[in-house]
């Protein structure tokens, strides 16, 4: 039950992130003390800037799609088990740090500014 209810809360926290816009900040500073916590999506907030110890280690999605960013993350290739990243809908323009978080599956990066991509694989 309780489980279930930390779930719960999570979920209807996370509700109130999406349609309010401005909470996103406030509730960002909580996050890496959810553990079991695997995906996040914060599309549709204004984000200017976050660093990777306020989200959680094990973090396995990540979206971030409208959120007016303009670079990628500096945090991104800290966080180990990404497996599936959306920026979409930004305004990057360089999004080489996107491919060098080492177990990435998918990266969403349709309609942002990008030009031209420099990939290492292997």
């Amino acid at each position: 039950m309780c489980g279930s209810t930390n779930a719960h809360t999570v979920h209807t926290l996370a509700s109130s992130v999406m349609h309010s816009h401005n909470l996103f900040h406030a509730l960002l500073a909580g996050l890496n003390s959810l553990t079991t916590l695997l995906s996040i999506d914060a599309s549709d907030n204004p984000i200017n800037q976050f660093s990777s110890d306020q989200l959680p280690a094990g973090l396995q999605g990540l979206a971030l799609t409208g959120c007016q960013l303009t670079t990628v993350p500096k945090c991104m290739t800290s966080l180990t088990r990404l497996e599936r990243l959306h920026l979409s809908a930004n305004k990057i323009s360089n999004a080489t740090a996107v491919f060098r978080c080492p177990h990435l599956v998918h990266a969403g990066l349709s309609y942002n500014h990008i030009s031209s991509l420099e990939v290492r694989l292997g």
